[in-house]
């Protein structure tokens, strides 16, 4: 065949019939299982990444609030508390006061929080278990007798000790107000002293816990 006899057979060949409804039906059989499969996988993807997510803790605290709070603690520690969200589950508490069960002392610390998930929900309320660990010091003030056997000879000293803390487990319950971005979280933990530093040497105290019931406003 030459080419003016090819080009006259491209040119005139009538053209292609338009593509029925009832066409379509059968159309899936004449493409190759894989591309099928891969081109179905695709659209339920799609579909299925914009179905929204169950709302995570610190999302609940949203609206008027945002993802950091602060507030009060009371119980061991007694004083401040804040707690700062990094992600949905994941959060920061910072916590600044006294400690009636350590000593009486003044503590500082730190613990990382974990939300798994919202246990129960309302309309004004959800409910919220979490777990964690956690560090801290203490200081404390002791006061102690020097006695030489002479009465006019004895004297006192008032001494500062030195304590560092860890916090494990860490579990809490927390209710995430949804009228206003409010906490209020009762939490629970072993808190033993690793390192108790007193004048005459350094030893653990295993024989420590602490609880206390929160409240912080989220900004």
């Amino acid at each position: 065949m030459g080419l003016e006899t090819a080009l006259g057979v491209f040119y005139d060949r009538p053209p292609s019939p338009p593509i029925r409804s009832t066409d379509l039906r059968h159309l899936r059989h004449r493409i190759p299982p894989l591309v099928y499969a891969a081109t179905l996988s695709a659209a339920v993807f799609a579909v299925s990444s914009t179905a929204q997510a169950a709302p995570s803790p610190s999302e609940k605290l949203k609206g008027k609030g945002g993802n950091f709070g602060i507030g009060l603690a009371l119980g061991d520690p007694m004083g401040a508390s804040a707690k700062l969200f990094l992600a949905p589950q994941h959060a920061l508490q910072f916590e600044l006061g006294w400690a009636p069960l350590h000593h009486g002392s003044g503590t500082l610390s730190m613990s990382y929080l974990w939300h798994p998930a919202t246990w129960a929900s309302s309309s004004v309320v959800d409910l919220i278990g979490y777990l964690g660990i956690g560090l801290g010091v203490g200081l404390w003030s002791d006061r102690y007798w020097h006695y030489h056997g002479h009465p006019h000879r004895d004297y006192d000293h008032h001494h500062t000790w030195f304590g560092l803390m860890l916090r494990a487990p860490v579990l809490g319950l927390t209710l995430h107000w949804k009228k206003v971005p409010l906490d209020t979280a009762l939490e629970g933990a072993w808190s033993p002293f690793l390192v108790e530093a007193y004048a005459h040497g350094a030893s653990p105290g295993l024989a420590h816990g602490d609880v206390a019931l929160r409240v912080r406003y989220y900004f």
